[in-house]
């Protein structure tokens, strides 16, 4: 087990530890934090383990950081290093656009279509669970843990759709001013952590439903 993934495997104990939605449904559907730890910002505001994560907040994490949260029915985990911003269409957040570092998240089913906005991509997606990691200002790594990602990139001949009962990964780079898409392995995420986020929000991954 290499120091990453030891790092994960702590953390999913500490999270676990304090509490998920077992304990405290209502207020983690709320918007609520589950765990943080290190330096979390909202808003350009410290944040404690009683602040909330609403659509139209801005979320920023610092080095060795890292939040757990939830926004109506989307779980994340937000590490280090890491600025996202979510925007809303009215209480419901529409868009994720990460600026920097990498996000883990889990979206609810239904019509509402969500975007990741990052460098050199956008993903559309629904019910779906992705790892989104920004590796410089001309690539990025997503993967689609599973459900479906619809991927678009500057100058791309056409839309890639990305579909995955269990990760199928994709960098997406620029290239002479044109986005490409190539395949990847599966890295710096886990099964653990997405069963983690879906159990906040009283779900289970495809995956793990026949185990």
């Amino acid at each position: 087990m290499d120091i990453s993934d030891k790092r994960r495997r702590e953390f999913l104990v500490r999270t676990l530890a304090a509490g998920s939605a077992a304990s405290l449904p209502g207020l983690l559907h709320g918007g609520s934090i589950s765990y943080m730890e290190g330096r979390v910002l909202i808003n350009g505001q410290r944040a404690a383990r009683t602040s909330l994560v609403k659509p139209g907040d801005t979320v920023s994490t610092g080095a060795a950081s890292r939040v757990v949260f939830v926004v109506n029915d989307d779980a994340f985990v937000l590490r280090e290093n890491s600025r996202l911003t979510l925007r809303a269409r009215g209480t419901v957040v529409s868009l994720l656009r990460l600026v920097s570092g990498a996000l883990l998240g889990v979206f609810g089913t239904g019509t509402r279509v969500r975007t990741i906005s990052a460098p050199v991509v956008t993903a559309g997606l629904r019910g779906t669970g992705v790892y989104t990691e920004i590796r410089s200002a001309r690539e990025t790594y997503l993967c689609t843990c599973y459900g479906q990602l619809e991927l678009d990139a500057l100058q791309l001949e056409r839309k890639e759709i990305v579909t995955a009962d269990h990760h199928s990964a994709r960098v997406v780079a620029l290239n002479q001013g044109r986005g490409n898409i190539r395949t990847a392995p599966m890295v710096n995420h886990s099964d653990h952590e997405l069963i983690m986020l879906e159990s906040l929000v009283g779900r289970t991954p495809p995956f793990a439903r026949s185990r």
